[in-house]
């Protein structure tokens, strides 16, 4: 039962204020006393009496209606008063029990008050006192018992509130300790009801450590009566954390003073108010750092301005805040001020209005500037205010008539000129032709203002071909060949010409020319028939053909191709050589660098390559590239030229070579073997001598010769490979007995590059050449010079007289020098086998300097793609296994 202070104070009188009667039922063996009773009461309009003389009838009425007091005398009929009673009490009866008896009965007053009799009147005295007083106990109790089942009533619906209440509901002692809580509450710490119940209020573990002393204060608040309201952050016992709100009052709780603490979970509400003032404050700084120009007027005041409003209009925004109504009104331009302050009133009054237009507005120093405004109505500090979004568009307006001038004047160019010729919106909408479009369709300027240019002049099959040529004029340029539609329904061939319109650098919409191509339709297509009898000329080509283009894709091929590899056209055209099986590894890689240099210009002699049949045999072919126009694009003609036959020929004549200078060489030997005995026997004889010696010279000229041509067979033979650069000097300079005295240098040790065994003969070469020419020759010398990450020279140089000035630059020709005129021309074509460039630059009497150039941006034969670093040089083949590394 919970009262306030002020309820335990009130008491209301039943009997005055309630308009149900009470219901009294009086038990009396005395007839005629109970008829006095029962008129006496009843005078009283709110007594509703019946009266029984036994206990059984008084039994059965109790069990009939419900009374709000029992009168009973001691003494009825068949059982006495308490016996009723003690019968009512024991079913649970609790209805308010008054005994009436005689004076002196004071033993039946102890035993009815003990068996819950609610009071005792005795008979004896006047009948106004004896009513008068009965009459008073009735009231009493009847609005006692009211009273308590008003309140039991009450608790009821209290218990009902409090435990579905949507709040947490907590009831605290004096001393913080948990009486008793909602099931609100259970959810919000997070734990039954009896693990909360008898704690203090700190042992629940959810507030947290910066909150503890606030809700102490408040609590002592709380009981020195002053009520309080504060937030809290809360974890609960499933650790998820609120915000609540907490507010606490003082009441009576069976009469003990307690403190109620309404718990609100405000988590939401508290997080939604955050993001409002996050909002607010992003929206009141978007506002003031919004480009557009922000104005609320109220009451022809300006009641707030940005500051971008205030760059419009010329003034600070102290000065706008303080301008009086007329100076408001006076920032709008004479002509424009009905329009603008019409609306305004118009919006404030609520009617619907144009949120959007233009006005000009008058500035501080007096200029006139053209404005659009989007005007809204709201509410500013609680009163009706008109809020405009003003953006300052005078160049815009001076843009628009500079357009307006600008489209008059793009008529005006397409009226010179001599092809049908359209301006077109934005939208592609006729905005003017010119005369010869007039003539070439049949449509007057009237008759086609104002449509699309593709209902006017695109037949319907053409349409998807059409945006087509729209979407390529949006994009900067589109031509085109099409079929266009006269008026009269009449078909012309036309090449079209479309682009943006575009003047002093402002859009202004488009331009389209139509050119009637009826004699050059006719040259097509007699083109077509030459590119017919082309296609048939191609395939009667006796050797195998392909047409590729930059990029490697197979164009075209022959029929003779089909017939060689066995592959079919389709199987071919259309895909990229490196794709197809139809050529080696090796042949590829070669076709791709060739095909590369084709682009960047570099001539290509012809080459061979390795071409594999649909049932992998290899045949040699030796490949020839022609560039030609091929369907409008840049390709090239391949031509493969059976070389099978060619190279089984050089192989025969390397065979017989190699048996010929075997079998010459034996007879060689008879010859300077009799030329010595000879000299022997002949040694007086200075002739004879003489003759023998230009025989002998004779014949290590022709060793020599063979020497070359059994060199010269192995250009290009060997695979390249890495070779060290030092250790083939070395072997070179071993292969002289007699160095007289001259130091050879050797800086090159270590450095390996792509070559073959040739690059020993090189050398061999140069420092024969030294050691017979150079005369006076005390030094040789090999040294390497890092030029760049893609290029180096080794450079080979001695101290003799060095070479003449009128034979250098035929040095390196076959037959040129004094022997046999074979070893520099050897050298060359072994530097051409390698990629490499050389070149003599000595000076005369001072010795002579063969610098060799490798650098693989000139080298067209050798597949050499990377270069050296001086730290750690890598010249990469073809073949990715192959790396040469240079010292570290």
């Amino acid at each position: 039962m919970v009262r306030s202070e002020l309820e335990a104070k009130s008491e209301i009188s039943i009997c005055l204020n309630e308009k149900k009667p009470i219901r009294v039922l009086h038990v009396d063996d005395n007839i005629v006393f109970l008829k006095a009773t029962k008129e006496f009461l009843e005078l009283k309009e709110f007594f509703e009496v019946d009266t029984s003389t036994s206990y059984a009838d008084a039994i059965e009425k109790i069990g009939k209606k419900k009374y709000d007091v029992i009168v009973s005398n001691y003494q009825i009929q068949e059982k006495d008063g308490l016996q009723l009673l003690y019968e009512l009490r024991k079913n649970g009866n609790n209805t308010p029990f008054i005994i009436f008896a005689e004076k002196g009965k004071e033993e039946i007053l102890i035993k009815a008050l003990n068996l819950g009799a609610d009071h005792y009147i005795n008979k004896g005295g006047t009948q106004e006192v004896v009513f008068t007083e009965l009459a008073h106990s009735i009231c009493r109790l009847a609005e006692s018992k009211r009273t308590e089942n008003r309140i039991k009533g009450s608790e009821e619906k209290y218990r009902k509130i409090f435990e579905n209440a949507k709040d947490g509901i907590v009831f605290l002692d004096k001393k913080g300790k948990i009486i008793d809580v909602n099931i609100k509450a259970t959810e919000i710490f997070g734990g039954k009801k009896e693990e909360l119940i008898g704690k203090h209020f700190k042992e629940i573990g959810a507030l947290h450590p910066d909150d503890i002393q606030r809700v102490m204060k408040a609590f002592a608040d709380g009981i020195a009566g002053k009520s309080f309201s504060i937030n809290l952050h809360i974890r609960n016992k499933n650790q998820k954390e609120f915000v609540i709100e907490c507010s606490a009052f003082r009441a009576i709780v069976n009469d003990e003073l307690v403190t109620v603490a309404i718990i609100r979970d405000v988590t939401d509400r508290v997080q939604a108010e955050e993001a409002c003032r996050a909002s607010e404050e992003k929206y009141r700084t978007l506002v003031e750092n919004s480009l557009q120009g922000i104005v609320v007027v109220q009451d022809f005041r300006i009641v707030f301005a940005n500051r971008a409003f205030a760059e419009i209009s010329g003034y600070t925004v102290e000065e706008l805040l303080s301008l009086p109504p007329e100076s408001v009104k006076a920032l709008v331009h004479p002509d424009d001020r009905k329009l603008v302050w019409g609306r305004f009133l118009d919006r404030l009054q609520g009617k619907s209005v144009e949120p959007r237009y233009e006005y000009r507005g008058i500035r501080k120093d007096g200029k006139i500037c053209w404005l659009e405004m989007f005007a809204n109505r709201v509410y500013y500090n609680g009163k009706p205010a008109i809020q405009g979004a003003i953006i300052d568009i005078t160049e815009r307006k001076k843009a628009e008539q500079e357009a307006e001038e600008n489209k008059v004047n793009i008529v005006k160019l397409i009226s010179y000129i001599p092809e049908a010729a359209a301006y077109l919106d934005e939208n592609f909408r006729i905005v003017a032709i010119n005369t010869r479009f007039s003539e070439f369709f049949g449509y007057s300027e009237e008759e086609v203002k104002g449509k699309h240019i593709d209902d006017v002049v695109v037949p319907k099959d053409l349409l998807e071909q059409a945006k087509k040529l729209n979407n390529d004029a949006k994009e900067g340029y589109a031509s085109f060949y099409a079929v266009r539609k006269r008026k009269d329904g009449t078909l012309v061939p036309v090449s079209i010409s479309a682009a943006p319109a575009i003047l002093r650098n402002k859009f202004l919409g488009y331009v389209v020319f139509y050119k009637d191509i009826t004699e050059l339709k006719k040259l097509q297509d007699e083109l077509e028939e030459s590119r017919k009898h082309f296609q048939s000329l191609f395939n009667l080509m006796a050797d195998p053909v392909a047409i590729v283009d930059e990029k490697g894709k197979i164009l075209e091929v022959t029929q003779k191709v089909e017939e060689i590899t066995g592959f079919k056209k389709e199987e071919l055209i259309g895909k990229n050589f490196l794709k197809t099986e139809i050529a080696t590894a090796k042949t590829k890689a070669m076709m791709i660098k060739n095909l590369v240099k084709r682009m960047l210009g570099v001539h290509i002699d012809p080459y061979e390559v390795e071409i594999l049949t649909k049932d992998k045999r290899k045949l040699m072919y030796e490949i020839n590239a022609v560039k030609i126009d091929y369907k409008g694009k840049s390709a090239d003609l391949v031509v493969f030229r059976d070389i099978s036959d060619r190279k089984k020929l050089e192989e025969k004549l390397r065979v017989v070579g190699g048996l010929t200078r075997h079998d010459v060489r034996n007879k060689l030997s008879v010859v300077t073997g009799n030329v010595y005995l000879l000299k022997q026997k002949l040694n007086e004889n200075a002739e004879a001598l003489k003759r023998l010696e230009s025989i002998d010279m004779a014949v290590r000229q022709i060793e020599q010769i063979f020497e070359f041509a059994r060199n010269y067979e192995k250009l290009g033979v060997e695979k390249l490979t890495c070779v060290d650069v030092g250790k083939a000097f070395d072997e070179a300079a071993s292969l002289f007995s007699a160095k007289k005295g001259i130091e050879i240098i050797n800086e090159c040790r270590g450095l390996t590059v792509l070559a073959d065994s040739l690059l020993r003969q090189l050398f061999y070469n140069l420092i024969d050449n030294s050691l017979k020419y150079g005369q006076k020759v005390k030094t040789i010398r090999i040294r390497y010079k890092r030029i760049s990450n893609d290029k180096l020279e080794i450079i080979y140089e001695d101290d003799g007289v060095g070479i003449p000035s009128e034979i250098r630059k035929k040095l390196f020709r076959e037959g040129v020098g004094k022997g046999t005129g074979y070893g520099l021309f050897m050298i060359k074509r072994i530097c051409e086998v390698y990629g490499w460039v050389i070149e003599e630059s000595g000076q005369p009497n001072k010795g002579v300097k063969f610098t060799m150039k490798i650098n693989i941006e000139n080298s067209e034969n050798v597949p050499v793609t990377s270069v050296i670093d001086k730290q750690k040089t890598q010249f990469i083949s073809d073949h990715p296994e192959e790396v040469c590394q240079s010292p570290k």
